[in-house]
């Protein structure tokens, strides 16, 4: 029971808060005030200073750690299978196969032309059969 009392006090004293952080002096609320001192003061400024810093550190451990494990990591795997650094499969023909490919190409077009000619020749010289 006393669980439920202190959730039902601390709900009713967040709106209290909340409604008297509206209230207008001025142009500006309770709220606009707290928030532009707390971003603003000179209080805030050494803490902004240790906050800026323990991003950075946070950065440089980070990337300590990243390159620390990629370097075990790489170590421990084989040339060929460490990522980013695999070969493809490369297939290749050689030389004298692309050659040969060309040449037995060349062939068969000449004789096809070759073939044709004669048809041609052939269909020119015979005698109509009406």
């Amino acid at each position: 029971m006393s669980n439920l009392f202190y959730f039902f006090k601390s709900l009713v004293l967040t709106f209290v808060f909340v409604f008297v952080l509206q209230i207008r002096i001025g142009n500006q609320s309770l709220e606009d005030r707290a928030l532009f001192w707390i971003h603003d003061s000179q209080v805030m400024v050494p803490l902004q200073e240790v906050a800026e810093g323990g991003v950075k550190i946070l950065q440089r451990m980070w990337d300590t750690l990243t390159r620390g494990l990629q370097r075990n990591f790489k170590e421990k795997l084989s040339w060929e299978t460490r990522p980013g650094e695999r070969e493809l499969i490369q297939i290749k023909r050689s030389a004298q196969y692309l050659m040969k490919r060309v040449q037995t190409r060349s062939d068969q077009e000449n004789t096809q032309e070759q073939k044709q000619h004669q048809r041609d020749y052939l269909d020119s010289h015979q005698p109509d059969r009406r």
